[in-house]
């Protein structure tokens, strides 16, 4: 609902908008993976091939209601509206690792292949009832594809003298993103070529207790709606554009962590440093007409220091779970595209996971997290929680299990933005379909027992953003 007053502020426009949307999504993962040994369990090769494709169609509809009008009308003066929009994705990726011992620590290798297609497509028609003929709304209909190539190969190494541990390694990476629009044959390509250095070293100060200090280099490429520069709206007077020239992030983050175990518990307290390059956010500008915009660029350098605290529990043999707290003092700065896009702030989040043995082979878990409220460059973040719950039952000897699991079961898992300007504020909330029932069953074909080595490739950071 939306009123238009005059700077005399007299009503001149009152209108409301009113929507409903349908949403359909199908998922496809196969993967792949063969794994040979030597002459022993540290000397292996091993491959793997998954490719995974989604399909998302939404349909939504909206009635635009005119109730007053001043002698101009900015938009239209009654309208239906139908929107069908299709967002599809395929990823494909080929990865080979190798380890053996050498000089009494142990060398890693390996290569990656990523191929990433997404599209997405938009078509937007109106008409003043529903019989009379909609008509296209030129401005707003095109597709948008994407294609990403990433390949990349690493080397580590790790070893241990007395009670000191290391690691080095290094990742090279070269990245090709192409993008079209193809109504209007608007092409952008991109192309870079990075290395990811990264180091550990730990020391045992006694059976059960460690200091690690961890350093390295990441990217976090633009996610795809930052990217896709159609524009879409769900009112005339906000708008929302993405753009194909935006750049990676970079991170380079320092780590120290204090590492002790205690009967069936571990506790780990950290402090980090990060500093973020090329830092994607989005701000809002607002033209005479009253219209918003929300454009998407690398605005920012962020320099990010705190605390990192979690608990691994098991306080009896049918209670566990843990708990993990981060708090961070941030100061991010993008003057260079505002002279105002300069803010430093205060903030934290955190998750509790606790899981409870009903019985034999019943367990129920609680999954809560909270969000602090976070600064922009303009404006804020307003605070976030929810709770999933879930209820797992194993049976045929641990081989199947049914899970019963509501996420968001109190409906608070809502985005809320307060945008602040010389000119005009903004109250935002954005609330999602997150409150969702799931009932999932696993079967393990030859009593199968998932292999996790703990080690990401390269020794620590694997392919941020894929």
């Amino acid at each position: 609902f939306y009123e238009n007053l005059s700077q005399g502020e007299e009503l001149v426009d009152q209108f409301e908008r009113l929507g409903n949307m349908d949403q359909f999504r199908y998922n496809y993962d196969l993967s792949l993976s063969h794994s040979i040994e030597f002459d022993s369990s540290d000397h292996k090769l091993m491959t793997a091939v998954s490719y995974n494709a989604s399909d998302d169609f939404t349909n939504q509809r909206f009635r635009q209601d005119i109730i007053l009008q001043g002698t101009e009308n900015l938009f239209f003066d009654e309208f239906l509206e139908r929107v069908n929009q299709n967002e599809w994705l395929q990823n494909f990726i080929g990865q080979m690792d190798y380890s053996r011992p050498l000089m009494g620590g142990e060398l890693e290798t390996g290569a990656k292949a990523a191929w990433r297609r997404i599209g997405s497509s938009y078509f937007a028609e109106r008409g003043p009832d529903e019989d009379a003929q909609f008509d296209p709304v030129l401005g707003l209909n095109n597709e948008f594809l994407y294609n990403e190539w990433v390949s990349a190969a690493y080397i580590s190494y790790r070893g241990k003298v007395n009670k000191w541990s290391y690691m080095l390694g290094v990742r090279g990476e070269h990245t090709t993103i192409e993008t079209e629009l193809v109504n209007t044959g608007e092409l952008n390509n991109k192309s870079y070529l990075d290395l990811f250095p990264s180091a550990f070293l730990g020391y045992q100060l006694s059976k059960r207790q460690q200091i690690q200090l961890n350093s390295g280099r990441r990217v976090n490429r633009p996610y795809f709606s930052a990217l896709n520069p159609f524009v879409a709206f769900t009112d005339p007077f906000n708008i929302r554009l993405g753009n194909p020239d935006l750049d990676p992030e970079y991170t380079i983050s320092s780590e120290l962590n204090y590492i002790v175990s205690f009967d069936r518990n571990m506790l780990n307290v950290g402090v980090f440093h990060r500093y973020t390059e090329d830092v994607i956010q989005r701000y809002r500008t607002l033209d005479d007409e009253g219209v918003a915009r929300v454009v998407f660029d690398n605005i920012a350098l962020s320099n990010t220091v705190g605390v990192d605290v979690f608990f691994n529990h098991q306080f009896t043999k049918k209670w566990r779970g843990n708990i993990s707290v981060n708090a961070y003092w941030s100061e991010v700065s993008g003057t260079d595209i505002d002279p105002t896009f300069d803010v430093s702030f205060f903030s934290m989040f955190g998750r509790l996971s606790q899981t409870f043995t009903i019985m034999k082979d019943l367990n129920l878990q609680f999954n809560y997290f909270y969000r602090a409220p976070m600064e922009t460059v303009q404006g804020r973040m307003l605070s976030m929680q929810g709770l999933d719950v879930a209820l797992t039952h194993e049976f045929w000897n641990g081989n199947a299990s049914l899970t019963v699991r509501v996420t968001d079961i109190f409906d608070t898992r809502f985005f809320r933005f307060r945008t602040e300007a010389i000119d005009f504020e903004v109250d935002t909330e954005w609330n999602r379909v997150t409150r969702r029932g799931l009932l999932t069953f696993i079967y393990k074909f030859n009593n199968y027992k998932e292999k996790r080595n703990g080690r990401p490739m390269g020794g620590g950071e694997d392919f941020e953003g894929m």
